[in-house]
């Protein structure tokens, strides 16, 4: 029996009962004073340094351990630190919520991120026709709680959400270049879009890198034209410390255990077997394998005649990606409800097959909050690899399976994407 379709003002309602829950969440976290220690102190103090003058320090260690210090109220508590990991043009774009008091800067930037949610909520959804009911829908939107950490910790991947958004968006317009731009703009968290962009770059998507290309040159000469090219190279160097100083204790939040990816697995596997740079170049080795099998894989779809699969082939990019991350969190996984919908509005999601199956247990485990809840309690946050790998797999299964047309047609007659590429 098919759900019943709300009405608009029906709609309406429940898109601002679900802004103001965000909304009372962020006050509630101001209120309890609990958000100081969380990711946001990163973006607040990189902002103060660049305000202070001390723009030439971002990336001193122990400049970025005062100035959170002084956020927190208590200096030196490294378990507490985040350290500023993010390119420099992301710390001069956001200086200006350094203008404000810390809990002003906080719910600013959580009105930012909320906007960037709902804007994600409705420019999706011509390309998710299932599920056909829109309560449904909005519930497989804003239910996912790994977004819910990234508003509630201030971090930045739902703009990244938006951007990766936009960039499937332009690609089905087949405006190249213009996805590429979009793309680029998200190199704040370069570690979930370079690989995406490789991947892009083996199947040959020259347009959309000549796009990607002239953004990341133009954020690489403002990093260059505030900070200089001796900042620039200091963020370099402040990398190259944290890949091979991991004990460090002013690195303690961003250890691999904590990451649900390749290297985060491979890294509580292998400690205690073989060195760290031995486990980093192992895992190096993986993702480009896989980097480079998806890239040619996509390629070879790219080259069937009348293959609609770009959904499938973005989904598989971006999947990839985020098992690749050298760097990501749980917050980071906010990522995955684009994947989702691109995937249950394929084509072969209407054919009951055991992948499909796969894939819908994958999704429910992912979806289940206190499996991140009790996985955070046992400190093994990191096996969380294992519902997002399942998916991966399955994913590629329908990534193997031929393409109907005709299947793609029914799919775009639900209220999805035509057969053309344009809204339906």
């Amino acid at each position: 029996m098919i759900a019943q379709e709300p009405t608009p003002r029906q709609i309406r309602i429940a898109i601002v009962f679900t802004v103001a829950l965000q909304l009372a969440v962020l006050f509630a976290q101001v209120l309890t004073s609990e958000m100081r220690g969380y990711d946001f102190n990163a973006v607040y103090a990189a902002g103060q340094i660049v305000r202070e003058g001390r723009g030439a320090r971002l990336y001193d260690l122990a400049e970025q351990m005062r100035a959170e210090g002084a956020i927190i109220g208590q200096s030196g508590m490294s378990d507490m630190v985040h350290p500023i990991t993010h390119p420099p043009f992301e710390a001069l774009l956001l200086a200006p919520l350094a203008s404000m008091s810390y809990a002003r800067a906080y719910l600013a930037w959580g009105v930012i991120n909320i906007l960037a949610w709902t804007l994600f909520a409705y420019l999706v959804r011509p390309f998710a026709p299932v599920p056909h009911q829109t309560f449904q829908y909005l519930l497989l939107c804003f239910a996912f709680l790994p977004a819910w950490s990234t508003l509630v910790y201030g971090q930045t991947t739902l703009l990244l959400l938006l951007l990766y958004t936009l960039t499937y968006r332009s690609l089905k317009r087949q405006q190249e270049a213009r996805a590429g731009a979009f793309l680029a703009l998200g190199l704040f968290k370069f570690q979930l879009v370079l690989p995406f962009a490789l991947i892009c770059l083996i199947r040959r998507q020259w347009r959309f890198m000549a796009g990607f290309s002239a953004v990341a040159l133009l954020l690489g000469g403002l990093s260059v034209a505030a900070f200089g090219l001796s900042g620039v190279l200091a963020y370099g160097l402040f990398l190259a410390r944290l890949v091979n100083l991991p004990a460090n204790p002013g690195f303690v939040a961003i250890l691999p255990r904590f990451m649900p990816t390749l290297r985060g697995v491979l890294s509580v596997l292998l400690t205690g077997h073989i060195g760290a740079k031995w486990i980093n170049g192992v895992v190096a080795l993986l993702s480009a394998i896989l980097i480079l099998v998806t890239g040619i894989w996509s390629r070879r779809r790219d080259r069937l005649e009348g293959d609609t699969s770009l959904r499938l082939t973005f989904a598989a990019g971006l999947l990839v990606t985020l098992i690749t991350a050298f760097h990501l969190y749980v917050y980071d996984l906010a990522l995955l409800p684009l994947i989702f919908f691109l995937v249950i509005g394929c084509p072969q999601w209407s054919l009951k097959t055991s992948g499909r199956t796969f894939l819908n247990v994958s999704i429910a485990v992912l979806y289940f909050p206190p499996l991140y809840i009790l996985l955070a309690e046992w400190n093994v946050r990191y096996l969380l690899f294992v519902p997002v790998c399942a998916f991966a797999l399955a994913l590629f299964g329908f990534l193997r399976q031929p393409v109907d047309n005709s299947l793609e047609a029914s799919v775009a007659g639900t209220g999805g994407i035509s057969a053309s590429g344009k809204d339906a």
